[in-house]
């Protein structure tokens, strides 16, 4: 009787999230940047050249991954993360996203 509470066949645990979640997320954090014009957000935009962003524009949107999915990107990384895919992809595949 004893072992009636336990469950055989739970999935393991997921490390970091999946990539809906995280293209949702990246979306939010895009479109909430002051400089952004919404309507011309979509799920393939190049911030600058898409979305007329500067550099900087880009480091500000960068931190707000950092704070929403409580990671650390390195500068190296985060030169990277022009475009939404390419923040969904990093995002999605961190394994400490949350």
């Amino acid at each position: 009787w004893g072992l009636l509470g336990r469950r055989w066949m739970s999935a393991p645990a997921q490390d970091g999230i999946s990539e809906k979640e995280a293209l949702d997320r990246v979306m939010m954090i895009v479109k909430a940047h002051p400089k952004v014009n919404p309507a011309k957000l979509t799920q393939s935009s190049h911030f600058m050249n898409d979305l007329g962003l500067d550099s900087l524009d880009v480091v500000e949107i960068v931190m707000g991954f950092e704070e929403e999915f409580v990671l650390y990107i390195p500068d190296e990384v985060a030169d990277k993360l022009v475009s939404v895919p390419a923040a969904v992809d990093f995002v999605a595949k961190h394994p400490k996203a949350k």
